[in-house]
């Protein structure tokens, strides 16, 4: 990230050649079969908006398959926002995590744990073990060991020289199909070539003068319930003053609030009931944080004892890239488990 910088680059070069390094060096959680979702502010425009290029759901799924895999959006994605916001050529940003990949790399604490938590079915997949398995004597790579993938190297490469398009609607795209099949999944080649990321605003909620929080509009609570509690801190205005104590019981209440009331407006398929927007409206705010009481808990009206069921995971990885001209990108990748389904 710091060499795109250094070579003029802009914050949109840096998540891509970022997230394309990340594929190398943590494949456990930011993958070419992933996903991801990025907020991007553009200084010059002044605009701030959302690119979500999750993985998603095919049309169908064959009776056949062992285990459902999803369309992965990363590549298309990191295409898209390099097409909008980028600088360098594409081949400038796919060339590090290619050198990367085919000349190797010390394997890091964190990626070296997320290996250790797999499931003995998948560490006994003779493909997975043939990938990780370079470890000293029989055993998978670990923590310090120095790590090449030339097969990825080799797929790195082709979508250098031939666009990212080749993962979509080329020769990859086919490999990658048929791939799938064999290992016991199902991905229509259909579904592969129409898969289109998705630029939507952003869900903002506004501080002081000309400061603005903006929140990615994805599906699910996780963007509506942060940007609730935020606004409710707006709204109670006194967290300088609060001791530590007390700024720990207004953040269990005002997430418990903004948890609880998800289930008014949360449909099953992850999809909001009312415009997001006005679920951190100044009036929807002074509704949620209304009967707060900084002495003690104030239980809500048929609140449900126990967490509520998430329809998300913290499985990813995250990073921020900003500009010398002040532009900036805030990405998450995921494979929405750890190595996605484990083949």
């Amino acid at each position: 990230g710091r060499d795109i910088l250094s070579s003029g680059g802009s914050a949109a070069d840096v998540a891509v050649a970022v997230s394309l390094a990340l594929s190398v060096t943590k494949p456990s959680s930011a993958s070419l079969g992933g996903g991801g979702i990025c907020v991007v502010h553009d200084v010059e425009k002044n605009v701030t908006e959302t690119l979500d290029f999750l993985p998603r759901e095919p049309s169908s799924i064959s009776p056949s398959a062992v285990q459902p895999v999803a369309i992965p959006g990363t590549i298309r994605g990191l295409a898209v926002l390099h097409a909008k916001y980028g600088k360098l050529s594409w081949t400038q940003l796919v060339t590090p995590a290619e050198t990367l990949a085919r000349f190797g790399n010390q394997v890091s604490r964190a990626f070296a744990y997320d290996l250790l938590r797999m499931p003995p079915a998948a560490m006994a997949d003779p493909e997975f073990r043939k990938v990780f398995g370079q470890g000293k004597g029989s055993g998978i790579v670990r923590e310090g060991d120095f790590f090449k993938q030339l097969d990825l190297s080799a797929v790195l490469g082709r979508l250098r020289g031939r666009g990212a398009g080749d993962f979509y609607t080329g020769l990859t795209g086919r490999q990658f199909v048929a791939a799938v099949a064999s290992s016991g999944g199902s991905l229509n080649i259909k579904d592969l070539r129409a898969y289109k990321p998705l630029w939507r605003p952003t869900l903002k909620v506004r501080y002081i003068r000309n400061v603005t929080f903006h929140f990615p509009l994805m599906p699910g609570p996780s963007s509506v319930v942060a940007a609730q509690v935020t606004g409710m801190l707006i709204e109670d205005n006194d967290w300088d003053d609060y001791s530590p104590a007390e700024r720990s019981h207004l953040l269990a209440e005002l997430s418990g609030r903004a948890s609880y009331a998800r289930g008014r407006w949360l449909r099953s398929d992850g999809s909001t009931a009312a415009p997001p927007q006005s679920l951190v409206s100044e009036d929807a705010l002074k509704r949620l944080i209304e009967g707060y009481q900084n002495e003690r808990h104030t239980p809500l009206p048929n609140a449900r004892s126990g967490p509520a069921q998430a329809l998300g995971n913290n499985v990813g990885t995250s990073f921020v890239a900003v500009d010398r001209t002040g532009s900036a990108v805030a990405c998450a990748l995921t494979l929405n488990n750890p190595f996605g389904v484990g083949r």
